[in-house]
């Protein structure tokens, strides 16, 4: 391990952060985060040993990517046992197992095989909608952080193929999983992931779930409905008028109770959703932007 950790420390650049907990490293760097594991004592003597790395899978797809055995081009000849995306170079190198083999496609475009080709040889990468899992067999602590680094790109660029559709609504992708318009940002965040939508502005109401608001920035509304679901905040001549509409009630509630860890502050709407839906969730979008105009509208 402090081989690995001395080799990481050697590229500020790439792994800005490195912790040691019990048993493995968490890294952080312009790509990302992620957890690796290594055994007790790896690096020490030449020997083969097992690394693993950790990290979200910015997908709720399930599969699993591996280097194409020496029958694959037997199988292949024989019928397709794999997922092809119609890429030579990719399909020839790797063997791609989903259940959603359009899905995988649509994934696995431009950017992802080149980053997948880049993740070594000998890799064993398994994902579903909670963990983005890969395993190698390294015998130095250089190759190791190769590997790690190849990793976080590899997730990167998936994130890149992700949702080319908010381009053509205006988004612009400012991160890993992050895409602005104006004052929205859509964003995949924590492990498991979830969707993240949040909208600036300046908003008369401070609403959030009983466990999240303390006591003491909140009121009493008089709606036992409310009261005992949410906490609410900010001028009560102001909001009680607000609380009055029962449309606006209803969109409120669906909000921040109907999504828990949903709030609403005086600078910001904030809509979370578990897991990562397969398509742009333009829905979501429509809805938040909807809420700021009536919420804006009534006050």
């Amino acid at each position: 391990m402090d081989r690995l950790i001395w080799r990481l420390e050697a590229r500020p650049l790439d792994f800005e952060k490195i912790v040691r907990k019990d048993g493995y490293l968490e890294l952080s760097g312009p790509l990302g985060c992620c957890s690796v594991f290594v055994p007790s004592g790896a690096f020490d003597t030449g020997m083969p040993v097992r690394l693993r790395v950790l990290g979200s899978p910015l997908s709720t797809l399930t599969y699993t990517l591996s280097d194409a055995g020496m029958f694959h081009g037997v199988k292949a000849w024989l019928g397709p046992s794999d997922v092809e995306v119609g890429e030579a170079r990719f399909d020839g190198r790797f063997e791609l197992h989903g259940p959603d083999a359009d899905g995988l496609v649509a994934l696995f475009g431009p950017a992802g095989r080149e980053a997948a080709c880049e993740l070594g040889a000998g890799v064993d990468l398994r994902a579903d909608h909670t963990l983005l899992d890969a395993r190698w067999i390294v015998t130095d602590a250089g190759y190791a952080v190769d590997h790690i680094q190849a990793f976080l790109a590899f997730r990167a660029a998936l994130s890149v193929e992700r949702w080319p559709e908010l381009q053509s609504l205006g988004f612009e992708r400012e991160g890993l999983g992050q895409w602005t318009r104006g004052p929205l940002q859509v964003a995949i965040l924590g492990r498991p992931p979830r969707l993240v939508l949040e909208l600036a502005g300046t908003f008369p109401l401070l609403c959030a779930g009983r466990d999240a608001l303390p006591p003491a920035a909140a009121f009493e509304t008089h709606n036992p409905v409310v009261d005992q679901l949410v906490r609410v905040g900010g001028n009560p001549d102001t909001v009680r008028p607000l609380l009055a509409d029962e449309d606006f009630l209803a969109a409120l509630l669906e909000l921040v109770h109907g999504h828990p860890g949903s709030s609403l502050t005086p600078a910001r709407i904030r809509l979370v959703v578990p897991g990562v839906p397969d398509e742009a969730p333009t829905d979501l979008l429509e809805r938040i932007e909807d809420f700021a105009r009536r919420l804006r509208a009534g006050s």
